[in-house]
């Protein structure tokens, strides 16, 4: 995949013939989450205009992957991200994006706190 720069899902697809966001979806369907949650999961990576506008949680979830993505924490998939769907999701909560700098310290902190106490 990285060696002819070629996306995770396209690889997946190829493969398996599904992606690991379709097994995340199936997961929580198997367990009960209310469909909102799995839609979330299902969508949050490459979500549309639409899905963002008429899925809260969506919205949500992409802002924490595209977050954590842009600091590289956590696993990084070799996936484009689309800055602007990234403003919209910000926007539709009324949050600026200096106010997610801001949290992203935060939470980059807290992670640092965990790491020295052998919590993970």
């Amino acid at each position: 995949m990285e060696r002819n720069g070629r996306d995770i899902r396209q690889v997946e697809e190829e493969i398996f013939q599904f992606h690991h966001d379709d097994v995340g979806g199936l997961l929580l369907e198997e367990w009960n989450f209310t469909l909102n949650i799995e839609m979330a999961v299902r969508q949050a990576e490459s979500p549309t205009m639409d899905q963002i506008e008429q899925h809260a949680e969506t919205a949500i979830l992409h802002i924490a992957h595209f977050s954590c993505h842009r600091r590289n924490l956590g696993y990084l998939e070799p996936i484009p991200h689309d800055s602007l769907l990234y403003q919209r999701c910000l926007w539709k909560f009324g949050i600026e994006e200096r106010a997610m700098e801001f949290i992203m310290d935060d939470v980059e902190g807290q992670i640092q706190q965990m790491v020295e106490h052998d919590w993970f």
